[in-house]
């Protein structure tokens, strides 16, 4: 079991690897998200991301451009929401929330 699920765009794969590389060196928490070469077309992918979220006792949202229209990333953070999970949003490339997003999950402004 993971300390936090990762959620984040497959865009921002990079830069959200770097961030979990930090997280678990500098705060020695164990953080999930999907590098173990599962693919999203796998008819298993969304039976993982529910488990990995239901097992993980905090949810990050990585807030990009790209994953405030990602339709995973969208419903990662609905279904952690549903689970009552502590989540927190972490803002990786300085983007504004869309009207949509924020209107759909204002609990973060």
């Amino acid at each position: 079991m993971s300390d936090i699920f990762l959620s984040y765009s497959r865009k921002d794969f990079n830069k959200v690897k770097a961030i979990k590389d930090e997280l678990e060196r500098e705060l020695g928490v164990s953080c999930w998200m999907d590098l173990e070469g599962i693919d999203y077309t796998s008819p298993v992918f969304v039976e993982v991301l529910i488990k990995a979220i239901n097992e993980s006792p905090v949810f990050c949202f990585m807030l990009s451009a790209n994953s405030q229209v990602s339709e995973y990333a969208l419903s990662e953070i609905a279904h952690a929401k549903d689970k009552d999970k502590p989540m927190f949003l972490l803002n990786i490339d300085k983007c504004k929330l869309t009207e949509k997003f924020a209107f759909m999950y204002r609990f973060y402004n």
